[in-house]
């Protein structure tokens, strides 16, 4: 049985029980996780109170309370985007997701996708993995689900304004901050 057969079958088996239905925040947050997502919202964050008058003014641990709730805010928002980008197919596409990163070559990827993160830049394919993974790999960069998923990467939306309020009623209570919604939004 051939690599590509045998994900296609994996995959087909694991989307099979998955109806039509738009991606959960927890399923996204769940592949964020695991892809190393979650430490671009983290940065971003860190930049936040880095730049933002309101922060940087700050002692440092008063600077460390709020680089939490804006990291909510942060991957709040970018899950948001990615439910909405993921479409009303989003549970399929995260199903896909996850039987592709259970393979070997999904596993591979995932680690590349978290070593990105890290480095800032997009990394090639690892030069020891074998032809069938780079194989399953290619053939996996081409399907709706991975398509779906990278579109998310293109949003550009302001936050939502339940978000915005949720982490400016957090600065106020864990950290002190008053801070006016209209700087987070």
């Amino acid at each position: 049985m051939s690599a590509r057969y045998a994900f296609g079958l994996a995959a087909l088996l694991a989307c099979a029980h998955v109806q039509a239905a738009p991606a959960s925040e927890g399923g996204v947050a769940a592949l964020f996780e695991r892809l190393g997502l979650d430490a671009l919202g983290e940065n971003i964050a860190r930049d936040m109170v880095v730049l933002i008058p309101p922060f940087h003014d700050q002692d440092e641990a008063t600077r460390q309370c709020a680089a939490g709730p804006l990291k909510g805010l942060v991957l709040g928002h970018m899950r948001d985007m990615f439910v909405s980008t993921l479409g009303p197919d989003g549970a399929e596409h995260l199903a896909a997701w996850d039987a592709f990163l259970q393979t070997s070559a999904g596993a591979r990827i995932g680690d590349l996708v978290t070593a990105n993160m890290r480095a800032g830049a997009i990394l090639p394919l690892p030069d020891d993995m074998t032809a069938g993974d780079a194989a399953e790999a290619e053939m996996f960069m081409r399907s709706d689900a991975f398509r779906a998923f990278v579109l998310g990467f293109d949003q550009r939306r302001d936050f939502s304004p339940k978000r915005v309020q949720a982490a400016v009623d957090e600065l106020e209570h864990k950290c002190g901050l008053v801070v006016p919604s209209k700087m987070l939004s």
